[in-house]
């Protein structure tokens, strides 16, 4: 590991600021809308599937689907902090090992899914595509795999991309289709990361996002000619790929 991911990661939890940094098991309810959508759109229906969340943090995700009844999901994460604080919040299957390390330890075609949720954009291209090989090796046939990762077409993508001093690149959904079409993952579905209808407030910035987002394709048909192109714009991007 390079000395400034080994400084900062050492210290993740400090680094947060105090207003996104959980304090008890309660505050994880704040993104109960954004895991309970992950869950519902991108997870296997089979609740006994075998799904591990790599760079899990700690362990949102996994919370929010063990209580809709996903038991054999499991988390991994090098920050031992980020670790211990979602243990110390109750949640369970949480391990701190390095996750390239985990997933050449797991036995080939084992997994039925493995998650990444704002974890690719701190790796450089080189890694990327060590890590995606051995992530089609572990899973399943037809299994797979859930990334989360900064929209480089996105006009505010920056504030993202430069967020966290670790974080090496940003994506489209061409470099993505790109690369894991290079390491033979299929049929790649991309969706915005876009603001969700769950209170007043949330309807009111989706409404505005819809209008916002009407403007930005205008001017993306200025600029390419794609008259009926769909371009993704929200600051980040899913990308769900099968095996």
């Amino acid at each position: 590991m390079s000395r400034y991911r080994e400084k900062v990661y050492s210290y993740y939890v400090e680094a947060w600021t105090s207003n996104v940094r959980p304090i008890s098991v309660g505050d994880l309810n704040k993104r109960k809308p954004t895991m309970e959508m992950i869950i519902k759109e991108f997870f296997p229906k089979d609740k006994a599937a075998k799904i591990v969340d790599l760079g899990c943090g700690h362990g949102t995700l996994i919370y929010f689907a063990q209580q809709a009844g996903y038991q054999n999901i499991s988390g991994v994460d090098t920050s031992a902090q980020q670790v211990e604080l979602g243990q110390k919040f109750g949640i369970k299957n949480l391990k701190q090992q390095d996750i390239f390390q985990f997933l050449k330890d797991c036995p080939a075609g084992s997994l039925d899914m493995v998650t990444t949720i704002d974890v690719m954009e701190h790796l450089n291209r080189d890694e990327f595509l060590d890590f995606a090989e051995i992530v089609h090796k572990a899973l399943k046939p037809d299994g797979r795999w859930l990334i989360h990762v900064p929209n480089g077409m996105s006009p505010y993508f920056g504030s993202v991309y430069y967020g966290d001093y670790t974080h090496e690149q940003a994506f489209t959904s061409y470099s993505l289709n790109q690369i894991l079409s290079v390491c033979k993952f299929k049929n790649l579905r991309f969706a915005e990361s876009r603001p969700l209808v769950y209170s007043i407030k949330g309807l009111v910035r989706f409404l505005l996002w819809k209008v916002i987002r009407s403007i930005l394709c205008v001017y993306h048909f200025v600029e390419t000619g794609e008259l009926f192109a769909k371009p993704i714009l929200s600051r980040n991007i899913y990308c769900l790929a099968n095996k």
